[in-house]
């Protein structure tokens, strides 16, 4: 690294900056990364079938393909934007890395936003805190950005060199989860749509085939019943009839009686007439 590419801590402030991206457009371009991020976990789970609130397929129309497509096209809008080829090393190389020169502006600027910073020894602070930076391989613009911007939110003092690789380490696991999802996100949704369409089909297969087997079960059960009622009408048949024979044959015994009854109450009034008949006679002869 060069020393010019470091600027003492008293000048900072008097030193022209570079031009950082607009901190509100930055912040919208991290929140919809974000979003993408947050819908493609979303999309792992439904396939694993572990998200809060699951969707079915006919949620994948078109309509959430064409989100899907503009919110990756935008996010990799952003990472134009925001990863500007003039801050590598060979503007026209890809894989080129973060310019040391940038990098060594950035952390400057990230300094110089802390009025107390006063370290004992400024310039070989910003230069072993350089050096550490650029040493970092794969280092974006982006990750460096976020970086800078979360240590300048969130502490009172100057970073100490650790703390500032540790951020860096955190973001930048952060955008290659962003990065990630940019890349996978139309291609993993058309996965989970064609998971979550074989799993409706094997549902609704498995409830067709539970629906078969209730029936069925249903079908035996009440084949059983009937052909137990079935029995039991025919035993009290056979009951009734044992019954209603029983009932003839005592019915019949009993007219037998009463005529038998009738008979002998017919004898026996005879009996008591012609007894009855004499004895007046006789009577009315004597008191003749």
């Amino acid at each position: 690294m060069k020393k010019s590419d470091v600027v003492p801590i008293e000048k900072v402030r008097a030193v022209a900056k570079p031009k950082p991206v607009k901190w509100r457009d930055f912040i919208r371009f991290v929140a919809e990364c974000d979003k993408l991020r947050e819908y493609y976990d979303d999309l792992w789970k439904q396939q694993a079938g572990t998200a809060e609130w699951p969707r079915s397929s006919t949620d994948f129309d078109d309509e959430d393909a064409e989100w899907c497509e503009n919110q990756v096209a935008k996010c990799k809008a952003g990472l134009e934007r925001f990863n500007r080829r003039e801050n590598l090393d060979d503007p026209d190389d890809d894989e080129s890395e973060l310019s040391q020169a940038y990098i060594a502006k950035r952390l400057t600027l990230m300094v110089a936003s802390f009025p107390n910073a006063n370290p004992s020894s400024p310039e070989g602070y910003l230069q072993m805190l350089v050096e550490h930076v650029s040493a970092i391989e794969g280092l974006n613009e982006f990750e460096l950005e976020s970086a800078c911007r979360e240590i300048v939110e969130t502490q009172k003092f100057a970073p100490a060199i650790s703390e500032m690789l540790e951020s860096i380490d955190k973001h930048a696991a952060l955008w290659r989860e962003r990065r990630h999802a940019m890349r996978n996100a139309n291609s993993k949704r058309l996965e989970v749509f064609k998971t979550l369409v074989e799993r409706e089909q094997k549902e609704k297969k498995e409830a067709h085939e539970r629906a078969i087997q209730s029936a069925t079960y249903a079908l035996h059960e009440w084949t059983s019943t009937v052909q137990r009622l079935s029995k039991e009408i025919e035993n009290a048949k056979a009951e009734a009839k044992a019954a209603a024979e029983a009932a003839e044959t005592e019915i019949a015994n009993l007219v037998e009686r009463y005529h038998e009854a009738e008979r002998c109450e017919s004898e026996e009034m005879r009996k008591l007439e012609a007894l009855t008949t004499n004895g007046a006679a006789k009577h009315y002869a004597s008191a003749e």
